[in-house]
């Protein structure tokens, strides 16, 4: 008990040793980590961009192999197309009327037969398509509206007059409303 007893000044003080000087590698390390911290700060405009897409190239990878026969049935519509119409375009001063209407319908042929193969093309890719993949897509093209009423004159029936008036322009004097039978009814 005597030990507890014993004052603080009889105790040794605890030397603390300096720290050593900063080596050249740690303040290299500490360079690259703020320079690399101030890039993707200030560069975050584009870097969020391409990461997103990085992430979404594996989402989207695993259905390449049947986007790539759709695209590129779409890059061959597109060339027959384009040479076609720039050949229309190059002989219409030379052509007459029944040429005219030829190179017309080899333009509508191709679209037409465009159509068709990307449809098939485009069935391979519906079929990989996940059960949520076809709704999410007809949502967004055909959003659903609800049922207009008759009674709100949408459907099978006219606008108001006035408001039709009102819509052109015309001055409220000719405006079919202010008149009965011929005579002006303010």
């Amino acid at each position: 008990m005597s030990k507890l007893m014993e004052p603080r000044s009889a105790r040794p003080p605890t030397q603390v040793e300096p720290p050593d000087a900063p080596s050249v590698q740690g303040l290299v390390t500490l360079a690259a980590g703020g320079a690399s911290i101030a890039s993707l700060y200030f560069g975050r405009e584009l870097l969020i961009p391409v990461t997103l897409a990085v992430l979404l190239s594996f989402l989207v990878s695993p259905q390449e192999s049947v986007w790539q026969p759709f695209a590129q049935v779409m890059r061959d519509n597109a060339s027959t197309m384009d040479s076609l119409i720039q050949t229309r375009a190059a002989n219409a001063d030379s052509m007459s009327a029944v040429d005219d209407l030829r190179s017309y319908c080899q333009i509508v042929d191709a679209h037409a037969d465009g159509v068709r193969k990307l449809t098939t093309t485009f069935l391979a890719l519906y079929d990989s398509m996940s059960d949520a993949q076809p709704e999410t897509q007809r949502r967004h093209d055909f959003p659903e509206r609800p049922p207009a009423r008759i009674e709100e004159g949408l459907i099978g029936t006219r606008p108001p007059r006035a408001a039709a008036n009102r819509r052109h322009g015309m001055p409220r004097s000719l405006q079919f409303d202010s008149f009965a039978w011929g005579r002006n009814k303010r």
